[in-house]
């Protein structure tokens, strides 16, 4: 290895970069001794003078580091170009946008109005929601302890989507299927 190739370790999955000729193993262990913050008896001792075999760690060797570097440089001009581009087109179109670009607001307002008419209907089906999912977690419940529970819903014959016997065994699908 030459005096000024890096090497790119990868543990943990963040890239860590470290110059070769720099390293020095057992740094900390040192300073610990000298601050006295490690009493380790004889065989401690031994046991850090030899570590234990490491598994290998894969390694990228980078040989020309100012290429990399100017590399990089360059990804990083045309990164600042795109998004400053990107900036000024959002920048004129400001204003200009619609306002609701997937015309639910017609829909929206259709709704508030029958609330608005009829609020005790918004209340009778929040109720009956309320109690569909106080049943279906009360039948979950019963049989996560091991009872026997008719199904609040099935499946319609033809529907494919539920044939795997897992949405019928796992207790959590089969809540997803109810829900």
């Amino acid at each position: 290895m030459d005096k000024g190739d890096f090497v790119l370790p990868f543990r943990h999955a963040e890239p860590h970069i470290s110059q070769v000729q720099q390293f020095e193993p057992n740094t900390g262990e040192l300073m610990a001794k000298q601050t006295g913050a490690k009493k380790a008896t004889d065989k401690e001792a031994e046991q850090i003078a030899a570590p234990p075999e490491a598994a290998p760690t894969p390694s990228y060797r980078l040989g020309d580091a100012e290429a990399f570097g100017r590399n990089m440089a360059q990804v990083a001009a045309k990164s600042q170009h795109l998004l400053s581009e990107f900036s000024r087109r959002q920048g004129q179109r400001f204003g200009q946008e619609p306002f609701d670009p997937l015309n639910v607001s017609g829909a929206f307002f259709a709704l508030l109005k029958q609330i608005a008419v009829n609020p005790g209907q918004m209340l009778n089906a929040q109720i009956a929601l309320w109690r569909d999912y106080l049943t279906l977690l009360q039948r979950t419940t019963q049989r996560a302890f091991g009872g026997t529970v008719l199904p609040m819903v099935a499946p319609a014959a033809g529907d494919r989507r539920f044939r795997d016997k897992d949405w019928q065994e796992n207790q959590i699908f089969d809540f997803i299927k109810q829900s």
